[in-house]
Parts: C-alpha cells; sequence; structure tokens
C-alpha cells in the first residue's frame, strides 16, 4: 500500500496538478486470482488528541475499508511509526509479507505469486520464494529499484506511467485517455 500511495503522489504532483487520483483496485487486481494486500493506519503521534488522530486516520481507515470489501481482496496491517529524522515509516508490514508469501508457498497454496514493491529488502525473500520453486514476479518502479530487486525475480513488471494510469478509476475527476497516458510514457522515458 505504502509503494503504491507514494507512486500515485508521485505522478499527481508530476503530470496531474497535484489533483486526487484514484486507484480502481479491480483494475490493479487484473488477472490475479486473489489479492494480499498490505498496508498499516499511522499511530498516535505523542500528545495527540483522540479527536486530531482520529480525523487524521479517517480517510486511509475508511480507504482499506472499501478495499477489503472487494471479492478476492484481504487486507492485512501493520503500525506506522512516527521518526524524527525519516518522519512516518511502516513496521511490521515487510515481515508479514514474507512470512505470507513463505507460508504459501510451503503449502503449496500457490504455483505464481506478483510482488509490488520497490523496497531491497525483499530480495532475500524472492530469491528464497524462487529457489523453493515459486514462480515470482515483480513489479516495480524503475527510477526507484534496485537492479539486484529487479534480477531476482522471474518475471520482471515495470510500472510505466500508462500501465499506472490504466489502474486509475474512470469515476475520479480524472479520467486519463490514451493519448495522455502515451505523453506520459515519454515524458518518463526521458527521465
Amino acid at each position: 500500500g505504502g509503494c503504491l500511495r507514494e507512486q500515485l503522489a508521485f505522478y499527481s504532483e508530476k503530470f496531474f496538478d497535484g489533483r486526487t487520483l484514484e486507484i480502481d483496485y479491480r483494475r490493479l487486481k487484473g488477472g490475479h486470482s486473489k489479492v494480499f494486500y498490505y498496508d498499516a493506519l499511522p499511530t498516535r503521534d505523542y500528545g495527540e488528541a483522540d479527536e486530531d488522530y482520529f480525523k487524521r486516520v479517517e480517510g486511509p481507515e475508511k480507504a482499506l475499508e472499501a478495499i477489503k470489501s472487494l471479492n478476492h481482496f484481504h487486507v492485512y496491517g501493520g503500525d506506522v511509526k512516527r521518526r524524527k529524522k525519516r518522519g512516518y515509516e511502516q513496521k511490521k508490514v515487510d515481515v508479514k509479507i514474507a512470512v505470507d508469501m513463505l507460508s504459501h508457498t510451503f503449502q503449496g497454496n500457490m504455483h505464481n505469486a506478483t510482488l509490488l514493491t520497490n523496497d531491497l529488502d525483499f530480495k532475500p525473500l524472492l530469491d528464497a520464494l524462487v529457489q523453493n520453486g515459486m514462480n515470482i514476479s515483480l513489479m516495480y518502479v524503475p527510477s526507484k529499484t534496485s537492479p539486484d530487486l529487479i534480477s531476482s525475480a522471474d518475471v520482471r513488471s515495470s510500472i510505466t506511467p500508462y500501465m499506472f494510469t490504466s489502474w486509475i478509476r474512470a469515476e475520479s475527476p480524472l479520467n486519463v485517455p490514451k493519448s495522455q497516458s502515451r505523453s506520459l510514457v515519454r515524458s518518463a522515458k526521458k527521465q
């Protein structure tokens, strides 16, 4: 969830004047039979009033509930901690992803898995899964992902601006025309 949100904010600022973009999670699901979505709600800041905290997490909480309501989607959470110099960071999410992917592999519940991430910390996980016979696809943002992580997957799919805009909700205030998506691709290749 964090990786997806970060990229959504990036494209919103870079190409759409900061307008609010919403993901259509059914489109994101594509041909996958199940989606395991991992994210974390922020924890309360030190001294933060109940009212302020509940107001701050209301939007993210509703978004996770909407994802949970979709068929074949399963949402799992962790925590978000505030670090003085680094801001908010997700905790426990990466470990939960690793445990779940390894468990499903060892139990034979799946034969193919796709992971959407830019985080090099997942390289040992992908190596272990591949060595244990799992077919691993990695969806990643090229400019933010280590070649070491990319090479550890069986199938590699870079998230292009065109691909990303295909996941934007048609009902949102912004429906990206195919011609604009192509210009996004050209613009991204120049970076």
